[in-house]
């Protein structure tokens, strides 16, 4: 296992948490109204706690920064090199049409999936990170009964759900550096899943199977 204070005193993860404070500067997370640069150091600590080189860890602590601020790519291949800006390409979803207007949330998904199904270890692992921390969020900040807090969200409670289902079944491969973290995933979608069937018993997805192939 890495030492976790290896990278912690190395100058590229200080420049990559002065850039992750700087571009996601003013951004908070759904619901809780945390600042947003705390997800991308849970994700980076995650990966680095896994053992993964520092090129691996830094993408981590950027992974959002292409999809979800006006970071240009060309800046990461100047400070951090061309892998990681490749690792943090693969992570990043296409959310705007050529025409520049928000694409709908069920291509966007649907074509990330794909991405990440034919990704790297490395890249997927970051995204199995990122999902551990976002699902285990939803799940703390989740008030019993308060429907608004879906509301938040882009898609139904249950396309959600089965959206989550879905991304760690294209992103484990049965490497064995990645069981503990797809165990931990999958845990999180199964009490999201129980949840949801336990509180909204009548809901259902908007999506059919066929949508997401298409």
């Amino acid at each position: 296992m890495t030492n976790t204070t290896l990278f912690s005193q190395s100058s590229s993860w200080s420049l990559a948490l002065s850039e992750v404070f700087h571009w996601h500067a003013g951004q908070i997370r759904k619901n809780s109204g945390l600042p947003y640069v705390i997800h991308c150091i849970e994700v980076a600590h995650v990966i680095e706690q896994m053992g993964f080189n520092e090129h691996c860890v830094i993408a981590a602590m950027l992974h959002d920064t292409l999809e979800d601020t006006a970071m240009p790519a060309d800046r990461i291949r100047l400070l951090f090199g061309g892998e990681v800006l490749e690792m943090v390409m693969g992570l990043s979803e296409t959310k705007l049409n050529a025409d520049g207007k928000k694409r709908p949330w069920i291509d966007r998904k649907r074509d990330h999936l794909r991405s990440l199904q034919k990704s790297s270890v490395s890249i997927r692992a970051i995204a199995l990170a990122d999902q551990w921390h976002n699902l285990r969020s939803v799940m703390t900040d989740w008030t019993e009964g308060d429907g608004s807090f879906w509301k938040v969200f882009n898609a139904s409670p249950a396309d959600f759900a089965n959206y989550h289902d879905m991304r760690c079944r294209f992103c484990d491969h049965g490497e064995i550096e990645l069981k503990s973290l797809v165990k931990s995933v999958q845990e999180f979608v199964r009490n999201l899943h129980e949840r949801l069937e336990n509180e909204y018993p009548e809901m259902h997805s908007q999506f059919r199977s066929e949508d997401w192939t298409s």
